[in-house]
């Protein structure tokens, strides 16, 4: 990974210059080997570095949303290895083979995007990736004439602390989630205010110690991007602008002191 994190001024070529910083310093690594999916896919597991990541099967939701909204959580918390098995089982081509005749045509197209970030490693690929493929979900359900339910959870505690302010992030992050994958205007403009609404708790990034600035300069992207997001309607905007969010987390994630610790076992 970079030792240095992408920084940008959001007043400046909003959508463009930002991405490229990233990719500047996103690190190129050898192709990992292809994730063998796993044998049962509808209760399956990947076991995240920072915390386990649950896909299981709801009702007659598609098995491929679970692995992509793995993968998104899976990034979130700057778990490449975890991110890149939920993807391949999303591009296997041989998995979930008794859609819907009227589904096959946009499936096929959506695992043709996942297979080009196949073994990557770098966090702009995958982040990039998952935006994009949110957004086939959302096109796929308007073409079917679908509108799932695309459930977020609000957290528990709302207070001011670091905890409640990280947890208020996931919130935003899975609400502008929901608006790419339904898709819905009405979430995704929800989750960009309560991105926008948040303190930056800077203070609290200043205890990182020599990865203070790096953390610092983060925060301040995300809550730059937060801004654009609540009035942005371009679909492709979205896509870049979710992309960057969630490259940012996992960045920030794999700081030292900043990655949420696993929850202890009894």
């Amino acid at each position: 990974m970079p030792d240095k994190p992408p920084t940008q001024d959001f007043h400046v070529n909003k959508h463009l210059l930002l991405p490229m910083a990233l990719l500047l310093v996103a690190s190129c690594k050898d192709k990992a080997a292809k994730p063998a999916p796993p044998d049962d896919a509808a209760a399956a597991r990947v076991v995240v570095d920072a915390r386990p990541v649950k896909m299981t099967q709801h009702k007659e939701r598609p098995q491929h949303f679970a692995f992509l909204t793995a993968a998104k959580d899976s990034l979130l918390f700057s778990d490449i290895k975890g991110a890149g098995e939920s993807l391949s089982w999303v591009a296997n081509p041989d998995e979930e083979t008794r859609h819907p005749e009227a589904w096959k045509t946009l499936v096929a197209g959506q695992k043709s995007i996942a297979a080009e970030a196949e073994g990557s490693e770098s966090v702009l690929v995958l982040s990039t990736t998952v935006a994009k493929l949110g957004r086939t979900c959302g096109e796929c359900h308007q073409a079917l004439d679908v509108t799932p339910n695309v459930a977020v959870k609000e957290p528990k505690h709302r207070g001011l602390d670091f905890k409640d302010h990280m947890a208020g992030h996931k919130w935003a992050l899975d609400k502008m989630w929901a608006g790419l994958a339904t898709p819905s205007d009405q979430s995704w403009v929800e989750g960009a205010k309560l991105l926008a609404d948040a303190p930056t708790h800077l203070r609290s990034l200043s205890d990182y110690g020599d990865d203070a600035d790096k953390a610092m300069d983060l925060a301040m992207q995300v809550h730059g991007l937060a801004a654009d997001a609540t009035t942005e309607t371009d679909l492709d905007a979205r896509v870049e602008i979710f992309g960057t969010f969630l490259a940012a987390c996992a960045y920030c994630h794999e700081l030292p002191g900043s990655a949420p610790k696993k929850p202890p076992t009894n």
